[in-house]
């Protein structure tokens, strides 16, 4: 399953808790179930007369739904390169899921998220990306 979409600015929830994230939008929602994801990200840059450069793909966590432990009910898509490229300056993202690795849920506190987020960092390199 592919997805192409547009990287927005996020609020940096992501990186206050040490997993920052890429947020991308969509002309139409991703036909996909809300939950934590495997993939791979390429950049895309677009160079001019709609011509894009996709760069080599990196291991990612995606987060796709609802993120109900700041009590944020609108979907939302976001990606955790677990190795961050060097270039930043990308406008878009192809995202191809590899694999579902758990449901969405809630966390008392970010201290919980952050660790829930290192098992699924853990999970993701043992599994999908060794």
């Amino acid at each position: 399953m592919i997805f192409y979409g547009k990287v927005q600015s996020g609020f940096g929830f992501g990186k206050r808790i040490g997993f920052p994230t890429v947020n991308l939008v969509f002309e139409n929602n991703p036909d996909l179930m809300h939950g934590v994801y495997a993939a791979y990200a390429s950049l895309i840059h677009s160079i001019g007369d709609d011509t894009k450069i996709r760069r080599k793909k990196f291991p990612a966590l995606v987060h796709y739904g609802p993120r109900p432990t700041i009590a944020e009910e609108k979907p939302s898509f976001e990606v955790f390169f677990l190795d961050f490229p060097e270039c930043r300056n990308f406008q878009e993202l192809e995202i191809e899921i590899i694999g579902k690795i758990r449901d969405v849920m809630n966390f008392d506190s970010f201290e919980d998220l952050a660790k829930q987020k290192g098992r699924d960092r853990e999970f993701a390199m043992k599994t999908y990306f060794s």
